[in-house]
């Protein structure tokens, strides 16, 4: 038994609960004049301009409240995803640079999967943040907190990545038993009354007892997961992560595993039929031959299911064609230039227009074989596309501008790297899409 190492740091209430409301609340609001309504007006019309989906929650309202009332999980997304966009030229560039140390170590920590130079990385960020954030705003106003900070890599060598310890999961249910009706006396008794209900319906009574009909008088356990705790809930075996990961950062490897057999993509949504022809016929048989050696492009006839949605290793991607088309917002590295493949270029955000589904024959065997493909257009390049963050926020040409179609038009759905939201805004009086990297049930 070691009482002090054994004593877990949450980084719920360490990372965002504590610095990031500290640092907005308390320090930027009176030396930055941030406290100011129009200041703090500006910063809620730049978060209303980013294109959300629906499994985040909601964009954070009451910016211009001076923050009141947010949640665990709203001061987190705001750290991850919107402070950085949000702040540029709010905060003088010394102050700005102290905190876009901050953002990426939680990005680094708060990977569902993170490996050891991950975890070195993060630790570097979180000491060069502690020691900048003394230069620049002096040591009276360091925390205990800030302190501990330095001890998460500890905790997270022990007891693995901070999805298995941190409070988001305890505070979530919490809320879930509150919201249970009781009459206020014995609650203890009721709430376990109800769960054993709910529990046993499920679990047993449900084939033999009731109809479909009557199974929403025992959905009062059955709760959403979204945010933080969305995140948390996927399952994966380690030989399917390690091919998977090969599959979207590593070479275009030739072989079956391209294919959909054993794997875990589930199509959803309605399905209609499509057909591909001419030009873009051309470009999927072109798309097909990168990656699939052996195929008989001859019997490619373009036919194909269309589908408005997938789930692929414990995310659903949408399309435009659907109503989860922020979800559709994917970023790979396939598209080159021209409209070509190029899988050694950069990260480069997309919009998936549709997902296809369709037999493909390869030589040597007399069986089709199935596979998925998503029809994608790629956001044109832009100078500045460093202008915020070379890697978590990065510049691209405004959304109704797209690279020139080619075989990079489409990609296998096992290439897609993860999504990231759109956010718009003006870069020296141009318009441009901001691409915020989102972190994923799977980071490679």
């Amino acid at each position: 038994m070691n009482f002090i190492r054994m004593t877990v740091i949450d980084p719920m209430h360490n990372l965002f609960m504590g610095t990031t409301k500290f640092l907005f609340k308390d320090v930027w609001q009176s030396k930055h004049q941030l406290d100011k309504k129009e200041k703090l007006q500006n910063i809620q019309d730049i978060i209303d301009a980013i294109e959300v989906p629906s499994e985040m929650g909601r964009i954070p309202q009451k910016i211009a409240s001076s923050f009141s009332s947010f949640t665990a999980d709203q001061w987190k997304n705001w750290t991850l995803y919107y402070s950085m966009f949000a702040m540029k030229g709010h905060l003088p560039k010394q102050s700005y640079d102290v905190w876009v140390k901050f953002v990426e170590a939680c990005h680094l920590l708060c990977r569902p999967v993170i490996t050891n130079t991950d975890l070195s990385k993060a630790h570097e960020n979180i000491m060069a943040f502690c020691k900048s954030f003394e230069a620049v705003y002096g040591s009276v106003l360091v925390t205990l907190n800030m302190h501990f900070h330095t001890h998460l890599i500890e905790c997270i060598i022990d007891y693995g990545p901070v999805y298995a310890f941190w409070l988001f999961s305890f505070e979530r249910y919490n809320g879930c038993l509150g919201s249970y009706p009781t009459n206020k006396k014995n609650i203890e008794l009721q709430i376990m009354r109800q769960f054993h209900r709910t529990q046993y319906v499920k679990s047993e009574a449900k084939p033999v007892i009731f109809n479909d009909e009557f199974l929403s008088c025992f959905e009062s356990l059955s709760h959403n997961q979204v945010g933080s705790l969305a995140l948390s809930n996927c399952e994966l075996d380690e030989q399917v992560y390690l091919s998977a990961r090969t599959m979207i950062k590593g070479e275009l490897t030739q072989g079956p595993l391209w294919l959909t057999t054993e794997d875990r993509i589930e199509v959803q949504g309605k399905k209609r039929e499509g057909l591909v022809s001419g030009t873009h016929l051309t470009y999927l048989k072109e798309s097909l031959k990168t990656f699939l050696r052996n195929i008989n492009t001859d019997q490619v006839s373009g036919a194909f299911k269309m589908y408005q949605s997938v789930k692929y290793l414990g995310e659903i991607f949408g399309s435009t064609e659907s109503r989860l088309r922020n979800s559709g917002n994917i970023m790979a590295s396939w598209n080159g230039y021209d409209g070509k493949i190029d899988p050694k270029s950069e990260l480069q955000p997309g919009k998936v227009v549709y997902f296809m589904r369709f037999f493909v024959m390869m030589k040597g065997s007399d069986k089709p074989s199935l596979i998925d493909m998503a029809y994608v257009k790629w956001l044109q390049r832009h100078s500045e596309k460093e202008f915020f963050h070379k890697d978590l926020a990065t510049v691209w040409a405004a959304h109704s501008l797209f690279d020139p179609e080619g075989p990079s038009s489409f990609m296998p759905v096992k290439r897609i790297d993860g999504k990231y939201l759109p956010g718009h805004i003006k870069v020296k009086g141009e318009s441009v899409t901001v691409a915020i990297k989102r972190n994923s049930k799977i980071i490679w």
